[in-house]
């Protein structure tokens, strides 16, 4: 009597071939849901439809008070530094709140009209005119505060050339400031706040002098913000004589 194929492969064999049918079934699932997770990645987030860019950047103009929440990491060629950030704005006007571990307030910059003040943990408040220059000081990080203000509403402020995607968002800027500091700003990711689309990841690095900077900002929990009080007398500035170079004179420098 003969004996069918199937009943003359030993047992051994028969496990192995059915564990190198699940093995391969595996690889080609596992694969599969690679190409998903790669193409979530690289799809861009939801965007609201417009006109036209003009019109967009109409509506992110027009909000120019507001309060967000988030975190910064800024560093030049031999230091760093990190923390979560509060950041109020009323037109030109702003607040900036750093926080580092364990919650303890690290920085504090304020700009109200033609005045700034920052505070830092452990130090006595200094007064200028530009808040810039007084981080530049402290951190020894250039910061294009200005600038920012309009890159995290997805503006490109004064910088030229600007790259839009197809849903006339912002993607790429490159900007160079008074003192010659040259900026390039990544836009890396959107999110959609109420009725307006703003960037929720944006990355920045400057050159200046030989050195660089890096500045990666995320921001979330948007809301409107209110008017930003002006400085008490006692803390505005005193008259400095600049620098040469355009600078204003660094204390102790």
């Amino acid at each position: 009597m003969s004996v069918h194929p199937l009943y003359s492969v030993s047992p051994n064999r028969l496990l192995l071939a059915i564990l190198g049918a699940r093995v391969s079934w595996c690889r080609y699932a596992t694969a599969a849901l690679l190409v998903l997770v790669l193409a979530a990645c690289n799809t861009p987030g939801p965007h609201l439809k417009y006109p036209s860019i003009e019109a967009r950047q109409a509506d992110l103009m027009a909000f120019d008070t507001w309060r967000a929440t988030g975190r910064i990491s800024l560093s030049n060629s031999t230091e760093g530094f990190s923390a979560a950030l509060n950041w109020q704005q009323a037109r030109t006007d702003f607040d900036l709140t750093l926080t580092a571990i364990l919650g303890q307030r690290a920085l504090h910059v304020r700009q109200a009209g033609g005045a700034a003040t920052l505070s830092a943990r452990g130090r006595p408040t200094t007064t200028g005119t530009d808040a810039e220059l007084l981080i530049t000081r402290e951190l020894g990080v250039r910061v294009p505060l200005q600038q920012l203000a309009f890159w995290v509403r997805g503006l490109p402020g004064n910088a030229g050339d600007p790259v839009y995607d197809q849903a006339g968002r912002l993607q790429k800027l490159a900007y160079t400031d008074v003192d010659g500091t040259r900026w390039r700003a990544e836009f890396l990711r959107y999110q959609v706040i109420d009725s307006l689309e703003l960037p929720a990841l944006i990355s920045v690095v400057g050159e200046y002098a030989g050195d660089d900077y890096n500045i990666r900002l995320s921001l979330k929990d948007w809301s409107e913000g209110q008017l930003i009080a002006p400085l008490k007398p006692e803390l505005q500035p005193q008259q400095q004589e600049p620098a040469p170079g355009g600078r204003l004179a660094i204390p102790g420098a």
